[in-house]
């Protein structure tokens, strides 16, 4: 399983996420017309370090973004607490495969679109976990 098949079973898993946005996870954009308020995940970069013997095959640190969205400041807000208690700090396993050494909360930022009175909070994570090499 990848990370990121395991982070949105891990999304979709919590309660009081899925209590807010029920299973509108989806990777990287929002469908046009979906109900919000709504969750987007998406990879923004990996670091793997070489060894003397050749490239890293096992241990790497991915960093996601996810973002919240509502059309409500505090509901936005609120989405964006729930997921930072739900990942920040975990450590085990995302999904039913994927080692995680402990992801960090490394920041948040709010925005908005003015154009469609969509509110949106951005979190980005670190992820250090045990790549499945297949």
């Amino acid at each position: 399983m990848s990370v990121e098949t395991g982070l949105y079973s891990h999304l979709v898993a919590d309660s009081d996420i899925a209590a807010l946005v029920l299973n509108r996870v989806y990777p990287f954009r929002v469908p046009q017309g979906a109900t919000l308020p709504a969750l987007t995940y998406q990879r923004v970069s990996t670091d793997r370090r070489p060894s003397l013997s050749g490239p890293s095959t096992s241990r790497v640190k991915a960093y996601f973004q996810i973002d919240c969205y509502s059309e409500s400041v505090s509901d936005v807000r609120d989405l964006a607490t729930k997921v930072r208690l739900a990942l920040d700090g975990f450590k085990g396993t995302l999904g039913s495969e994927t080692g995680v050494g402990g992801i960090i909360c490394e920041s948040e930022r709010e925005d908005d679109n003015e154009q469609t009175d969509v509110f949106r909070k951005i979190l980005e994570f670190s992820i250090p976990h045990q790549e499945t090499i297949t």
